[in-house]
C-alpha cells in the first residue's frame, strides 16, 4: 500500500503567491531583453552596412589620391602629354 505523502505546514497562499510574482518578473524580463536583443539586432544591420559605404568610400579617397599624386608628378617632369602617352603605350607593348 502507498503512504500518503506528509506535506509541510507552510502558508500556501503565500507561497504560491510569491511563486506567481516570481513567473512575473522573469516573464517582463524575458520581454526587455527581447526589445533589448531587437533593438541590437537592428543597430548591428546599420552598422554594417554603414562599414559598407565606409570602405567604398575610404577606397574612392585612396584612388582620388593617387591621381593627384600621378597628375603632380606628371606635371612635375616637364614632359609633354605626347611625350608622356606616346611612353604608356609602349609600356603596354612589353
Amino acid at each position: 500500500m502507498r503512504r500518503k505523502r506528509k506535506v509541510a505546514e507552510i502558508d500556501y497562499e503565500s507561497a504560491i503567491a510569491k511563486s506567481k510574482d516570481i513567473i512575473k518578473r522573469h516573464e517582463a524580463l524575458i520581454e526587455s531583453t527581447k526589445e533589448k536583443l531587437k533593438a541590437e539586432t537592428s543597430n548591428l544591420k546599420k552598422l554594417e552596412k554603414n562599414f559598407a559605404i565606409y570602405k567604398e568610400q575610404k577606397e574612392e579617397e585612396i584612388r582620388i589620391e593617387k591621381a593627384k599624386k600621378l597628375a603632380q608628378s606628371i606635371l612635375e617632369s616637364g614632359k609633354s602629354f605626347e611625350e608622356i602617352e606616346a611612353f604608356l603605350k609602349s609600356q603596354e607593348d612589353k
